[in-house]
């Protein structure tokens, strides 16, 4: 950790501003709850990514946790840090500049009238957030001198998933723990639309993460999440309900179904699988493109976490009404709050 020299600690963050001696801000890509991420230039002219972390409570201790779990981990698919400074009371992390999101790429192709993102091109960027995940979760890393432990995501969203050119990188481990055997204790916070049934038992299982990237599959392949509603219809439908795939190719979905299994033994068994066997699919059952599905009725309030905002997205144009992320404002809203404490009445007793 990096103390950083900066005379004035409180100037607002802004373009030209230089927080760090080296590191000047270009332009804010993204915010969230607890902080924002900023594209800035180096002395050597490399564009790198500054993501800042008010506050000194759960924010910074997760970003603190995500560090000390991955500073010895590495997989070309998994978000790099490469330096971390504190100055005054925010936590900075330097991290790769990423061309985009999973959810940007959605946009824009809801822009274009499609469905989703192209099949064959999700595929592909999925297919590199499983093998990262299926990395992180299998029990092979050394942590706090403890070997044989796992690290499980627990935050896998549109958003988390950063677009490199066509290939893609898993983000934000601010809400990963250790796996040790199959079970690992969950933190007491998740993203409603993403968060897997044992969440909200008070557990957590191996399988978990494969539970998140199925549902960002159905949010961004067919424009709708399997579970919609307030915080409470979402809980109520991850915990008995009945997922909606409608909108999904009919070869789509029973892969999908076993996905999103209440029990989690009854999921595919990693990542890869689920993106395999969709992969296998014929194309004349499995189509390219999808038909865009009619807005809900009721707008889809979800946690975000740091959205990433691409160059034809910086200004000030309302979001497109189909936006299913939409939790009642414009950009700045779509952008919040990166995770939501669980209800009391879902925390275990």
């Amino acid at each position: 950790m990096r103390e950083s020299k900066l005379a004035d600690r409180t100037a607002p963050l802004m373009p030209g501003f230089e927080p760090i001696p080296g590191y000047v801000l270009v332009r804010r890509r993204g915010r969230g709850g607890f902080g924002e991420v900023w594209e800035a230039e180096t002395t050597i002219g490399l564009r790198v990514a500054l993501k800042f972390v008010h506050g000194t409570g759960r924010a910074q201790s997760g970003e603190f946790r995500a560090l000390e779990l991955t500073r010895h981990i590495r997989h070309p698919h998994l978000l790099a840090n490469f330096a971390a400074w504190q100055i005054g009371g925010r936590l900075v992390v330097g991290m790769e500049l990423a061309d985009g999101s999973l959810w940007d790429r959605y946009i824009r192709s809801a822009d274009e009238g499609l469905g989703g993102i192209p099949r064959s091109e999700l595929l592909g960027y999925l297919g590199d957030a499983a093998e990262a995940l299926d990395w992180l979760n299998q029990p092979s890393h050394t942590l706090a001198g403890r070997p044989g432990l796992g690290v499980q995501h627990r935050d896998i969203k549109p958003p988390n998933i950063l677009i490199f050119g066509d290939r893609a990188k898993v983000a934000d481990l601010g809400m990963a723990r250790a796996i040790d055997g199959e079970r690992s204790e969950p933190s007491g916070t998740c993203s409603f639309p993403y968060a897997p049934p044992e969440f909200f038992e008070g557990r957590a299982a191996r399988e978990s993460d494969h539970y998140g990237l199925a549902v960002s599959y159905c949010q961004v392949r067919r424009g709708r999440l399997p579970f919609e509603g307030d915080a409470a219809s979402m809980t109520a439908g991850h915990l008995y309900g009945v997922p909606d795939l409608s909108g999904l190719p009919e070869a789509e979905v029973p892969i999908i179904a076993r996905a999103l299994a209440k029990k989690a033994d009854d999921r595919w068994p990693d990542c890869r699988s689920l993106i395999a066997v969709l992969r296998d699919l014929d194309p004349i059952e499995s189509p390219e493109t999808l038909t865009r599905i009619e807005e809900p009725a009721e707008p889809v309030r979800s946690s975000t976490g740091f959205a990433w905002v691409s160059s034809a997205d910086s200004g000030n144009t309302p979001p497109p009404s189909w936006r299913p992320f939409e939790p009642g404002g414009g950009l700045e809203a779509l952008m919040r709050t990166p995770e939501t404490p669980l209800p009391e009445e879902s925390r275990p007793r």
